[in-house]
């Protein structure tokens, strides 16, 4: 399946850190079970494009396919993120949708297979609930005590692996370099610390660049400012005592960059609420209090509607003349 757009700062930030094949070698060494890691030909691992998640999801799901080796065979390494705070209860199913989709693929590219390669399915977990729903598919299906074996035995099932952020300390962080710099970036933009963690990421963005590596640190930094809820200019201050060299400039301008898109965001709100609030009054006005539908319509416009509206209020019979497109 084609490669959606990146929705969002954290979608971005999961596709070009982890999306980088050798990145995701380690973190899926680091986090997978070791049983199992050690049985995967690591340096062979590669990306496959694409994404399987339902559209109406992507605003809170990104997610990633590898292929590596196994035992002479190929499985797929499937790896989705989860960056809303509340845990889904369906992820199981959900993902059994995600992998008949990559197995789906896998035939019209291959239609003389006989048999499907194996997925294993990884959660990435970044919200801020601890992650305590169930991650086997056959536990969401109702299944009668009585009887359970006769029944059970034509229920698909399977399990996920998750990584929780929230149960990963700082301090336990497993990895090398870029893959604890990726675990404490994501942590911090959960937490809420964004500023606070920048001592944790000092050394770890240090030791970024003795790799030669100022792309992954400007991504970082970049997620840092844009995932969360932050003051920049105190970020930006901030920046100023890291040990991170010639990207220092490149995320000043960043930040500066970013501070002066918020300033013209503020000042494109305050117009927008002021033009509802004017174009409310001279509605109420004319035809008295206003429906729900109405208030709806006036909540959800673009300043380019409230323009319109305003024309045609001049000459409308009613409220639903005002509105007509």
């Amino acid at each position: 399946m084609s490669e959606p757009p990146l929705y969002n700062p954290h979608d971005k930030f999961f596709k070009e850190t982890l999306g980088r094949a050798t990145t995701a070698a380690a973190f899926f060494r680091a986090y997978l079970p070791p049983e199992l890691a050690s049985t995967l030909d690591w340096d062979r691992l590669e990306r496959r494009e694409g994404s399987f998640v339902d559209e109406t999801l992507r605003e809170r799901h990104a997610d990633l396919l590898f292929t590596v080796p196994w035992k002479e065979k190929e499985v797929f390494l499937y790896c989705l993120f989860e960056h809303q705070s509340e845990p889904d209860r369906w992820m199981a199913f959900r993902l059994l949708r995600y992998m008949v989709r990559i197995w789906e693929e896998e035939l019209r590219s291959e239609s003389d297979r006989r048999r499907l390669s194996p997925i294993l399915p990884i959660v990435l977990h970044q919200g801020e609930r601890t992650w305590k729903v169930a991650n086997r598919f056959r536990e969401l299906v109702e299944v009668p005590e009585s009887g359970n074996d006769q029944v059970a035995k034509y229920v698909p099932d399977f399990c996920y692996h998750l990584v929780d952020l929230g149960e990963w300390p700082i301090e336990k962080l497993r990895g090398g370099v870029l893959v604890r710099a990726i675990m404490t970036t994501m942590r911090a933009v959960r937490e809420g610390e964004l500023v606070e963690r920048l001592e944790d990421l000092d050394p770890l963005l240090s030791g970024a660049l003795r790799e030669r590596d100022p792309g992954f640190v400007r991504v970082c930094l970049e997620y840092l400012m844009r995932g969360g809820d932050v003051d920049l200019q105190v970020f930006r201050d901030s920046v100023e005592k890291l040990r991170i060299g010639e990207i220092k400039e490149d995320v000043m301008t960043l930040a500066d960059q970013l501070i002066q898109e918020g300033r013209h965001e503020g000042r494109q709100e305050g117009r927008r609420e002021e033009g509802l609030a004017i174009l409310r009054r001279l509605l109420t006005h004319r035809f008295g209090v206003l429906p729900e539908w109405v208030e709806r319509r006036l909540t959800q416009a673009s300043t380019g509607e409230f323009e319109r509206w305003s024309e045609q209020l001049l000459d409308a019979r009613n409220l639903e003349s005002v509105f007509e497109e």
